[in-house]
Parts: C-alpha cells; structure tokens; sequence
C-alpha cells in the first residue's frame, strides 16, 4: 500500500498511543468490513470504550459522511438493555469514528466458531432479548439492516446478549463503486428485499434475525454455498431449508417459526415483533410441523440419539465402513430366492408365532406375566403403554398385571410375541439389528388399531397384525442380500428418495412384494397380506380398504414423528393433509371427522405415545 494511501494514514494515526479526539488509543481489536475497531481509553471519565473507525474512502463522499452522522445520532437516542449505545460521534483530520462501550465477551460468531451449534433452550433466551430489542428500535423506526452472529455480542459476567452496528448497513449503499454489495448486508443473512434494492422495514431485520437464528441452531446458514451468488439466489428463489432442519433435530415449533421468519415477501412473515414473540413463547405447543406446498420431499423425522452412519440403528456398523469396498451392490430378489429364507434360522423358527399373531390367539394374564418378568424391557413397555392415556383407563396402574389388565390380554399376547420375535430373531444377517425396524412396527400396529377406532369404524381384528407384519419384506431381503438392503436404505437416506423406488432399482424387487410372497408362503391371513401388498398403495386395496389405509396412516404418523426407524429416508407425501390413507378412513368414517378435526384431537398425541425400548 503506497504512503499515500488514506487507509494507511489512518493506520498511522490510529498506532497504540495516539490519540483520536479525546480519545487515547491502546491496541487494534479488530478489522471489517466497515472499517477497524480499537481498544481506547477516555481520560475525562476514567473508562475504557470500544471506538470504530470507518473505512477512509467512506469518509470521501460527503453525502455518506453526512447521512451516517445523522444514522448515528438516531441510534444514539436509544437507550435499552439489550442495545450497544453510541456515546460519541466526531470526524477528524478525515476520519468518521464513533465510540461505545467496550464489551468484555464474544460474539455469537466466535462462539459457534469455538463450540459449534448453540443449544435451543439458550437461543429462544438470546432472540427474546434482540427482538426486545429490535422492537425498541422499530419504534423510533429505526432498522439494523445487518443482523449476523458477529453482530450479537454475549456479555461476559452477565451472560446479556448486546445488539451492535444498529442501522449502520443503511449507510454502506453511498461506498465505492466497487463495493455495491456491502449494501445487501451479509450475504448469509440478507433479505431479499435488501438484495433487491427495496424498501426496507422491521420485517427485513426480522427475515436476518431467523437465518442468524437458523444459523445458530444449525451451524450453517440457510443457503450456505461458497459463491456468494448461489447463496444470494437462494435467499430470493431457494425453498425452506427444512431438511437440514431436521438431520439437526431442531424442534417443530422452531422449525416453524423460522420458515414464517424467513419467508421471500415481508407481508408473509410476521406482522408485528409482538406477534413473534407470541410464537417464539407457544413453540413448546407446536407438536408437528407442516411442510409448506412448495416442500416436495420430507425426510423422516430424526432423534437425538440416532447415529445416521449406523442408519438410526438399523446396522451395527458404520455404513461407510460395510460399503467403502464397492459402489455397486445391485443384486436381483425372485421369489425363489424368498422360499429359501424359510429354511433360514433367523426366521423360519417364529413362523408358528407369527401365525398365532395373524390368528388373534389369546394368551393368558398368568403366562404374559411370567413373560414380562423374563423380558423386563416387555414389561416396563406394558406399564408405559398402559399409562399413555391411549386406553382411556384412570384407575392406578400397579404393576405389569394391572398394565396388561388395562391394555388387554389379546394385545398384550400380540405385543409379547413380537418383543420376543425381536430379541430372539433381531439380526436377519450379521451385519443387522432390526430392533429399531421392530420398534417401528409395533408402534404401527398399536397406531393403525387406534386409528381404526378413532375413526369409528368396526374393527376387523386384524389391525395389530398389519402393522407389526407390514415391513416384513425387509427382514426377508436383508436375510438374502444383505449388503444390497444397506446399500440401498443408506441410498433413499442420502438421496432423499423412496425406499421402494431404490430397492425396485438395486434388486428388482421391493419390501412389499417380498413380503406378500413370504406371507402366503406362511399361510397367513388374507386381511395381513392386503395390507403388507399395499400398505404404501392403499388406493390399491381391494377387499380390505379400511384395514389398509389404517396401517398406511398409521406407518407415516410413525415415521413422521421418529418413532422407531424403517429404512426409508423419506415421507411418502410431506402434507399429512394429503395422505392418502388419511382421506380413505375420513370417507369410510361414519363418525362426523375431518382432517383437521384428526390434527387437533389425534395428532398431538402421537409423539407422547411411549417407544418400545428393546435396548
């Protein structure tokens, strides 16, 4: 940089030991976009203070130096908690600076970039206080236009989150000409109105505010791309980005403030700061969130605990460890090859069980608890079961008799041959533990026999044994070719493809089709093989329509709300109100029920419906 340069005369003046007014300044703190930021001390007030000094070239346009003056002065008016004040504004010798007061703590930037992803509990604390915040400045209409994770000071000893640069990005729109971008704000963060060049209000700060949040919560922004065009693009054109939402495990009412928070039209997001606090406090009773039209795809919803290398369970192993060795499993599943696997051990022992569970087979209160007492994770499963509220009981319940009692011995009977098909008979290959496949499918059978009666229609008796029968096909194919089923759940998990489709693609054959040829192999009832035919087709049932849109229902209620893990790393439809088992039971119903009626009585209960937990 040549003597000449204003930005090195700046550097000159602003050495450790000058002195800018009556500013003494001590050390550099850091550099931006804006300018640089030092380290001063105020000799007239015995206090330290943080002073910012702008870029020189900003200095050269006088219609600039005049409007941030005037934005400095405005901002300067504020006083509130949560709020970086201005306590000076001068220009000297060339230089525009304002002073404030010197944080001792981190921006959230350099938090994530030191920890990573912030806990949700501490967000919603944090972004109650910059809407606080916000609001005030929207008051005196006043609007930031440059909200970012750098931007949000934590306070040291207080732990208080602190607003900075209030209104400042206003001003960058009158920089050189060869920085017409610093105008939009920060590419990660920047509202599409900004990028368009349009008027500006609370709602633009609003739209920054979520995709900061966002990237609190998530640890990326939301359309995180290393060009800086993409990434822009993506805030004018790009959809909700709700599936990273979901591999983070964010909660349906955050996931559901941030997509009103980030919509592309201002007059789509919240219309008041009031408004948005109102939804940030009632998060906590959003139990589900729903997908937008333009959302073409849902992944199934993920846990906490689940390791996706593992697929959520389902494997033993790291997938990437199983698949490094070939790109290729395809292979080709016949019907011959199915009448093999009941030969197989893994299987073919439990086929008498199996056929009891298809027959409705009672059991005996005496011999389920003896089991319960043999398999404790069965019995704990039967006292939360029959807690659940699910069976509509009040009374106390003391023990595994009393929860069997409660639930009934041709369920309990149903659900202690299933929990003892899954500990005895878990792995199909070596490679598998179907425990999580299982936890799934008992969870199906429970919801479709709810279902069933919620809807008011006459039970057939066979919708316990549809659901835990439904993914059978799975079990058969991973028994056969077990590599290609890995290889090709890990592809609908990475692809955010349906399983079906994959498997059709790999193997030639899906999980239905091998199902049905080994249920009629095993004689079981026709009800059961309806439903494991067409349980993701149940336009396609012909005798028993009721039974299968049950089970259908059922099994995305189970996947949309992670209950258990089936292989299929997708939604067969993201709107629950386009479901088509949904619409078939609302027409079969003779009770006066429609789809919003079973959002708002059924629904919220389904993630409070105790897991299965086989350990």
């Amino acid at each position: 940089m040549s003597a000449g340069d204003p930005k090195n005369t700046t550097d000159t003046l602003l050495a450790p030991g000058s002195r800018l007014s009556h500013y003494s300044i001590l050390e550099h703190i850091a550099t931006g976009g804006m300018g640089s930021v030092y380290k001063a001390f105020e000799p007239a007030l015995q206090r330290h203070v943080a002073i910012k000094v702008l870029r020189p070239d900003f200095a050269l346009n006088e219609e600039y130096s005049q409007m941030f003056e005037d934005e400095a002065r405005a901002i300067a008016a504020l006083r509130h908690p949560h709020i970086v004040p201005i306590y000076f504004i001068g220009r000297e010798n060339g230089i525009i600076f304002f002073a404030m007061p010197l944080i001792e703590g981190s921006d959230c930037q350099e938090l994530l970039n030191t920890h990573g992803r912030f806990p949700h509990d501490y967000v919603l604390k944090i972004t109650l206080q910059a809407v606080d915040a916000l609001s005030e400045a929207w008051k005196r209409h006043i609007v930031h236009r440059d909200i970012k994770p750098s931007n949000l000071m934590i306070e040291r000893d207080s732990g208080r989150l602190l607003l900075t640069d209030f209104g400042l990005a206003k001003c960058l729109d009158f920089a050189s000409a060869d920085d017409k971008a610093a105008g939009w704000g920060s590419p990660g963060y920047v509202s599409p109105e900004q990028i368009r060049r349009k008027p500006t209000d609370f709602r633009s700060d609003m739209y920054s505010l979520g995709a900061t949040i966002f990237h609190l919560l998530v640890g990326a922004t939301p359309y995180e791309s290393t060009k800086t065009s993409d990434e822009l693009r993506g805030h004018l054109e790009g959809a909700f980005p709700y599936q990273q939402a979901v591999e983070c495990h964010l909660p349906p009412g955050w996931i559901a403030v941030l997509e009103k928070m980030l919509k592309k039209k201002p007059e789509d997001r919240f219309a008041s700061y009031d408004e948005l606090v109102d939804a940030l406090n009632r998060m906590g009773e959003v139990t589900e969130y729903l997908p937008t039209a333009e959302i073409k795809v849902l992944p199934v919803a993920q846990r906490a605990e689940w390791r996706p290398e593992r697929l959520n369970g389902l494997v033993l192993t790291d997938t990437r460890d199983l698949l490094k060795f070939s790109k290729d499993f395809s292979s080709q599943v016949t019907a011959q090859h199915i009448q093999k696997a009941l030969s197989m051990p893994t299987v073919d022992p439990w086929a008498d069980q199996l056929r009891e569970i298809s027959e409705r087979q009672r059991g005996s209160l005496r011999d389920l608890a003896e089991f319960a007492g043999e398999v404790t994770e069965f019995g704990d499963f039967m006292v939360r079961l029959a807690t659940s509220g699910w069976f509509g009981s009040d009374r106390p319940i003391n023990g595994v008799e009393d929860a069997i009692d409660c639930v009934g011995l041709e369920l309990s009977a149903s659900l202690a041959l299933i929990t003892l098909y899954v500990r005895d008979s878990a792995g199909a290959a070596k490679h598998f533990d179907w425990r999580m496949l299982w936890r799934h499918s008992v969870t199906v059978g429970l919801l479709a026999n709810r279902l069933t009666e919620y809807f008011g229609i006459q039970l057939s008796g066979f919708e316990l044994q549809a659901g835990f029968l439904h993914d059978i096909g799975k079990v058969v194919m991973g028994d056969l070719v077990p590599m290609s089923v890995v290889a090709t759940m890990r592809k609908s998990f990475d692809d955010r493809r349906d399983l079906c489709e994959c498997e059709r693609e790999s193997m030639q054959m899906d999980h239905p089709s091998a199902g049905v040829i080994w249920a009629a192999k095993q004689h079981l009832s026709a009800p059961v093989v309806e439903a494991i035919a067409t349980h993701h087709a149940p336009a396609q049932a012909k005798r028993f329509p009721a039974l299968v849109a049950a089970v259908n229902l059922a099994n995305h209620l189970a996947k949309r709300f992670g209950m258990g893990y089936s292989g299929s790393g997708v939604l067969d439809t993201p709107q629950l109100e386009s479901q088509a088992g949904l619409h078939i039971l609302v027409d079969i119903s003779e009770v006066d029920l429609d789809v919003n009626t079973f959002r708002e009585n059924l629904v919220s209960q389904v993630p409070h419906f105790p897991l299965m937990d086989l350990g």
